[in-house]
């Protein structure tokens, strides 16, 4: 029952964060090729290019961090996790989900604070004009979703492994030769 709940959950997420990191990367290549275009070939440029590719991978690494999660691919302590005896590992890897959810928590909270403070002040971007709490948004909001993907990582944690006890681990090579 629970890994039907967490399933369906990551069947909704992963769908959003994958079109939110195309959206985001599809917007950094064609700006930044217009942009060369431009440059090399017009010998022009666009005043605002650099800002928007700036703000924009600053919010693919918020979002991406939701995304690292889901995927295994952030830093762990799997040496250590590898090391200890089976219920102790379990233990050490929810201890560090727990760990990281009240970062992502203090992140969020954080992150408010600073969106408030910055509208409050009316800032804007020096080339776009765009109110600067818009892109600090990607705090709160790239915290919401890690604090989900590690809630969902957190709960896995609680259900018997899905693989065969031979299948490979996290930390060995599983690649050709």
């Amino acid at each position: 029952m629970m890994r039907s709940i967490l399933d369906g959950f990551d069947r909704v997420l992963a769908p959003v964060e994958a079109l939110m990191m195309v959206l985001a990367m599809t917007t950094v290549v064609s700006v930044i090729t217009v942009q060369v275009v431009l440059r090399y070939v017009f010998n022009e440029s666009l005043s605002w290019a650099e800002e928007l590719v700036r703000y924009v991978i600053v919010w693919m690494s918020f979002l991406g961090a939701g995304m690292g999660v889901a995927r295994g691919a952030h830093i762990s302590m799997g040496l250590m996790v590898s090391v200890l005896p089976g219920r102790f590992a379990i233990y050490a890897m929810r201890a560090g989900h727990v760990g990281a959810m009240v970062f992502a928590l203090f992140l969020l909270v954080a992150g408010l604070e600073h969106v408030t403070t910055v509208k409050g002040f009316g800032q804007v971007s020096s080339a776009m004009r765009t109110p600067m709490w818009i892109v600090y948004l990607c705090l709160p909001i790239g915290a919401v979703m890690f604090f989900a993907r590690l809630t969902e990582a957190f709960a896995r944690t609680f259900l018997p492994p899905s693989a065969p006890p031979d299948a490979p681990s996290e930390l060995s090579w599983t690649g050709g030769t």
